[in-house]
């Protein structure tokens, strides 16, 4: 496929950090074109559109995975060293998007021109605007402000250590369930849990680019100041990292596991492979929602003492 000649799978697995570059041109055509085709649908197209054009790409990676796994295969305990080309790809993956959906979201319209409502399609009427681009993201955001503050400040000291297991059992169910979607979709659809590995970037892009305007609202906005503001959008999702981290890693984990069953399903392995196979998933299933289990202590944490 065209994907794939532009960064070959050998030199992808070289160099991890040119799919930073590669997920940012992807991104970008992928929000223009969702909204040219389907404005009103082009929050959820728009990651739709950027999954589908990295499945070449990571198809072809985890398959030559599994060739040198087959060749010279290792213990369940190192397989994030023996996979950590694949981890990093994910990550760049991630970070790319991160940085495109923030940056589109900083320096798009808020809402197209009154005279693109009456069918009138001026090519001004063709940029994207936020409304549309990001209005899923902007729900979900929402939704998990609510809830933050619904639950955090109303407890009594002697009920904050109720509240706070609660709060890990409600936050780690959630995220349980979601690496298990990820891991059906990536057992269905070989590299399916892309498309949720998306979505959270989307997600945390459109906090970054909240913040960035939030600076700038008040003050003269220069190419300066957007960059400065920006910036430091950038610098607060570290604010994210606590608990972020840990459940992003889970759902890497989620994606390259059921990659990898998909790939050798489809090679075709011997009993004695698969078996190999499997003590590597049974390891990072219960690493990934181990993951998961520190993320959500963390985040209760910091909800419950907000």
């Amino acid at each position: 496929m065209v994907l794939e000649a532009i960064i070959p799978t050998p030199f992808a697995r070289k160099h991890p950090v040119t799919i930073l570059f590669h997920s940012l041109v992807l991104a970008t055509i992928a929000i223009w074109l969702s909204y040219a085709i389907f404005p009103e649908s082009a929050s959820v197209l728009a990651i739709a559109l950027t999954t589908f054009s990295m499945i070449p790409i990571m198809n072809a990676v985890l398959a030559k995975e599994e060739e040198e796994e087959e060749e010279a295969p290792g213990s369940a305990g190192t397989f994030l060293q023996r996979h950590s080309d694949m981890i990093s790809i994910y990550g760049w993956f991630f970070i790319g998007l991160v940085l495109s959906f923030s940056f589109w979201y900083l320096v798009l319209p808020s809402q197209a021109p009154l005279y693109c409502s009456n069918g009138s399609r001026p090519m001004e009427c063709l940029i994207p605007v936020k409304e549309s681009v990001f209005r899923e993201q902007d729900r979900s955001i929402d939704s998990i402000q609510q809830l933050r503050n619904s639950l955090s400040g109303n407890a009594t000291i002697e009920g904050k250590n109720t509240q706070f297991w609660s709060l890990v059992s409600l936050i780690f169910g959630n995220n349980a369930t979601v690496l298990g979607i990820a891991l059906l979709l990536s057992f269905i659809y070989g590299v399916g849990s892309l498309f949720l590995i998306s979505w959270n970037a989307s997600i945390i892009g459109v906090v970054v680019g909240k913040d960035a305007i939030q600076m700038l609202h008040g003050i003269a906005p220069t190419p300066l100041n957007a960059a400065i503001a920006y910036a430091t959008g950038l610098v607060g999702v570290v604010g994210l990292a606590p608990h972020g981290i840990p459940e992003i890693i889970a759902y890497f984990i989620g994606a390259i596991i059921g990659g990898i069953i998909s790939a050798a399903m489809n090679q075709r392995k011997s009993l004695h492979n698969f078996e190999v196979i499997a003590k590597d998933v049974l390891f990072l299933i219960v690493l990934a929602y181990a993951l998961l289990m520190v993320g959500a202590v963390i985040e209760a944490f910091f909800i419950v003492n907000a």
